[in-house]
């Protein structure tokens, strides 16, 4: 499950058509009132009662193949995202060429290949979590790219090494004083590079644009770059996960630049999957210490009871050091930064 969902679950609808789709629900709590948890990109978050809304989610896929070398395919995906957006969005829309072996180009709305899951942070299913650290996919401004990309695939070393270049415009939205501003990210290029095989996955990959902020922030010219490196090895009973990106800034290095990474390592024994991970996010040299230090350590539970579905638990242990961190809004006077997250979510994909 990388670009697309797996073949295996998708519903052909006549000789060109195909729709598959995955869900999650979920329900959360944290132990304290004091602040609200949310995920990446979301406005509103849960407390200390029962919530539905943070984890959960539903995507619909329809994938167009005219030939072996022309396809369409579009996405949608509901969730919880922030008040600046509708719940339901058009997360992907684009045509795929694949003029000759090895190189395929995609033109449209497609995901930026900025970590390791780009393409399936969305779907519970393909994931061990319920949701991934905060810390590393809670910090790229953007994930989407409106453009063009290209990529070309050769076979190296026993495994699959791919080279992907892109260059479009995407959007974001940040708070600030209570207000919600949706700007553009103009002038976005990047570049990744990927080698994988059966059971290992190892990926690079900058991305860089140029934001239009508001004229309070005084950054005319504001050079945004995030790199992000990543190692997946998943063989036999064992799999391992790691990433570090890195947030930088031209212009608003205290305010922006910062330093994140985690490790996950999880054993399956049978139809079920513990796993345990570590995340932090660091502020780096020269930025505002109080800028967004947060950890987390998760201990996980997955279950695959049946083909297409799977019953997880997690618990988060999240502590922001005395600082906002980057998993919480809505904070009030006497929060001491550490808090327990529990959740439960059912995943599927049809």
């Amino acid at each position: 499950m990388s670009t697309c969902l797996s073949p295996a679950f998708a519903v052909e609808l006549g000789e060109h058509f195909t729709l598959s789709g995955f869900g999650t629900l979920a329900a959360l709590r944290t132990d304290t009132d004091d602040a609200r948890y949310i995920r990446e990109s979301q406005n509103r978050g849960a407390g200390d009662a029962l919530n539905f809304a943070t984890d959960s989610n539903f995507g619909l896929q329809l994938t167009g193949k005219a030939n072996d070398w022309l396809s369409a395919t579009v996405q949608t995906v509901t969730k919880r995202r922030s008040d600046a957006y509708n719940a339901t969005q058009v997360d992907w829309a684009f045509v795929k060429v694949q003029p000759i072996a090895n190189l395929s180009v995609r033109a449209g709305l497609t995901t930026l290949p900025t970590f390791a899951i780009s393409d399936s942070r969305s779907i519970g299913y393909a994931n061990p979590w319920i949701h991934a650290p905060n810390e590393v996919y809670g910090i790229a401004f953007v994930d989407r790219l409106t453009g063009v990309d290209a990529s070309y695939a050769h076979d190296l070393g026993g495994g699959t090494v791919k080279l992907t270049v892109l260059a479009g415009s995407s959007q974001f939205t940040f708070e600030t004083g209570g207000v919600i501003y949706k700007q553009d990210m103009k002038r976005l290029r990047g570049a990744s590079l990927q080698w994988e095989n059966d059971w290992l996955s190892l990926r690079a990959g900058r991305v860089q644009g140029r934001p239009q902020l508001p004229a309070f922030f005084g950054a005319d010219n504001e050079v945004f770059t995030f790199d992000g490196f990543g190692a997946v090895l998943n063989h036999s009973n064992v799999l391992l996960q790691a990433e570090y990106v890195m947030r930088r800034s031209d212009k608003l290095p205290a305010l922006i630049d910062a330093d994140a990474w985690y490790v996950l390592g999880g054993y399956r024994i049978g139809d079920f999957q513990p796993f345990v991970s570590y995340a932090k996010l660091d502020p780096a040299d020269g930025a505002a210490p109080s800028n967004g230090r947060q950890t987390t350590t998760s201990l996980g539970l997955r279950w695959d009871f049946h083909r297409s579905f799977a019953l997880k638990g997690q618990w988060d242990m999240v502590d922001t050091h005395g600082t906002p961190g980057v998993s919480f809004n809505d904070i009030r006077p006497g929060f001491d930064g550490k808090v327990n997250v529990f959740a439960l979510a059912l995943d599927f994909v049809f």
